[in-house]
């Protein structure tokens, strides 16, 4: 049910959940291994987020394959104010999923480019050295994708 309030963003019926002494925060969906952060995250709501991180779920629980977290997902649905909110509240801008992706590899693949995206993650500190799986920097992500122009490029480039 958590999952599913969340989805809604029913702010009371969530409080209610959390406020029960046996919550499970670690459930996850059968489908996709989301827990109910990752849910907040792809709705981008930051005060789901911010309920959830204040109860005690893990801000870096890793979903089912491709092994996203919370902040992965939040990149991959374009939700800056979700993005914020997790490593505000203490998630890590550089988690790596199970392909070694960064969220700032995951911004770069991304068609159309969020170059609002991009220029947030850099601010919060991505590293845009690292290198995947593939051993792709995330510029060399933007090149192979080819949707990117000049500025996209040029914010990745050291």
């Amino acid at each position: 049910m958590l999952h599913y309030f969340v989805m809604k963003q029913q702010t009371g019926r969530v409080q209610e959940i959390l406020a029960h002494p046996n919550v499970k925060l670690d459930v996850v969906r059968q489908t996709d291994g989301y827990t109910a952060l990752h849910i907040a995250a792809q709705v981008g709501s930051a005060d789901m987020i911010a309920l959830l991180i204040d109860a005690g779920i893990d801000k870096e629980a890793r979903a089912f394959a491709p092994e996203e977290r919370p902040i992965h997902v939040a990149v991959r649905a374009g939700a800056i104010s979700a993005v914020k909110k997790l490593v505000e509240l203490g998630a890590s801008v550089n988690s790596l999923d199970g392909g070694r992706n960064t969220p700032l590899h995951i911004a770069a693949e991304r068609n159309p480019i969020d170059l609002t995206m991009i220029e947030l993650l850099l601010d919060l500190g991505a590293d845009r050295d690292v290198q995947n799986m593939s051993r792709k920097t995330p510029a060399e992500v933007i090149r192979d994708t080819g949707t990117a122009g000049a500025e996209a490029r040029t914010l990745l480039t050291p």
